[in-house]
C-alpha cells in the first residue's frame, strides 16, 4: 500500500508500511534520530521517499545486495525538487552481515546509515558518502546507534 501526499503536505514519505516500522522503531529508540526525522519532515525543499526494495525507485546500482541504498535526484517533473529515495532491502541486509559478522546489524542500523548518514547531510547541502575506512556516512551512523543502546559500527 502506498501512501499519498495529494496535497503536498508531508516531506516524508514511505512507499509501504514494512519501511514506516522499521523508521518509526528507530524513532522510538533515538530521540537524537527522531529529531533528524521532524527536521525532514518539517522541510519543504526536499522529499525523501522511503521504500522496501526498490519501491522507492532509487538510481542505485545493483553491484552487490546490502541493506540499504540512498541516492539524490532532482525531479523534473516537480519543479526539480530536491528527492532523496531510499531502499531498504531485508534480504541484503542477510548480506552485510554474512559479509562482515563481526559487525552488528539490523534493520534499525540500515535505516539509520541511509537516513543520518545520507539524507540529513543531503539536506542540509552536503553529501555524506561511504568512502574510505571510518566514512562519514559511518561515523553519523554511529551517532544514531549509540543513542539507541546499539553497538558502535567500526568500519563501512
Amino acid at each position: 500500500m502506498a501512501f499519498r501526499d495529494p496535497f503536498g503536505l508531508m516531506d516524508v514519505r514511505y512507499t509501504n508500511e514494512e519501511s514506516k516500522n522499521y523508521v518509526n522503531s528507530l524513532r522510538e529508540n533515538s530521540p537524537k534520530f527522531d529529531k533528524a526525522m521532524k527536521g525532514l519532515e518539517d522541510d519543504k525543499s526536499i522529499l525523501v521517499i522511503i521504500g522496501i526494495g526498490n519501491t522507492a525507485e532509487t538510481s542505485c546500482g545493483a553491484i552487490r545486495r546490502t541493506g540499504g541504498c540512498t541516492s539524490l535526484m532532482l525531479n523534473p517533473r516537480a519543479g526539480y525538487q530536491r528527492e532523496v529515495r531510499i531502499a531498504l532491502d531485508p534480504e541484503g541486509l542477510r548480506e552485510d552481515v554474512a559479509a562482515s559478522p563481526d559487525i552488528y546489524f539490523d534493520m534499525q542500523t540500515v535505516v539509520a546509515h541511509e537516513v543520518y548518514g545520507h539524507a540529513v547531510p543531503y539536506r542540509k547541502g552536503g553529501i555524506c558518502d561511504d568512502a574510505g575506512v571510518m566514512p562519514c556516512s559511518v561515523k553519523r551512523e554511529n551517532t544514531i546507534r549509540e543513542d539507541a543502546g546499539l553497538p558502535r559500527r567500526p568500519r563501512y
